[in-house]
């Protein structure tokens, strides 16, 4: 498959999806990659609202450095036929507390010590109905972070993010 690139990382593995060097893959750290055929970890409890919902916050209007043409599908669900761009958009989103994420083409960017987690939108879908359960420290990091697009939330990606360049200068200009 070249010129193609995998959609499945193993949680808390280098995210080279994002990251254009080893370097910058080490701080750039893969949670909830998921693809059919790879085990993922399973909530074994019901899903803490509190948690879900900040992650729903988190992915309203999520920060990224790049953006990708498309969108990625579920590959868990049953394919059905989409009779138009309504039904398209509403199998696609999820919505909590009055709060509505587009899930299947952004990244979220959640910094914690030391690395910045990197999610696929899809990770709400994932989490809310195939009960996914993301590793402890992306949950300690989500509740952690900085509100999205303020200067701490910035501050705490250059930090704990790659250090370059080209990283910092996105970082700032987002």
């Amino acid at each position: 498959m070249e010129g193609s690139f995998p959609l499945f990382f193993e949680d808390l593995s280098p995210c080279m999806y994002v990251a254009s060097s080893l370097a910058e893959g080490g701080k750039l750290k893969a949670v909830g990659w998921l693809a059919w055929g790879h085990p993922y970890t399973h909530r074994q409890v019901q899903l803490q609202a509190t948690r879900f919902g900040q992650l729903i916050r988190l992915l309203v209007d999520p920060w990224e450095p790049l953006y990708f043409m498309g969108s990625h599908e579920c590959e868990f669900c049953p394919e059905e036929p989409l009779q138009d761009l309504e039904a398209y958009y509403r199998r696609h989103e999820i919505e909590r507390d009055g709060l509505v994420v587009h899930f299947g083409a952004n990244n979220l960017y959640v910094p914690a010590d030391g690395c910045v987690y990197v999610a696929p939108s899809m990770i709400a879908h994932y989490v809310d109905v195939h009960s996914y359960e993301p590793p402890a420290v992306f949950w300690e990091a989500v509740m952690n972070c900085p509100e999205m697009g303020s200067e701490t939330y910035r501050q705490a990606l250059i930090v704990n993010g790659p250090a370059n360049e080209d990283w910092v200068r996105a970082v700032q200009a987002g």
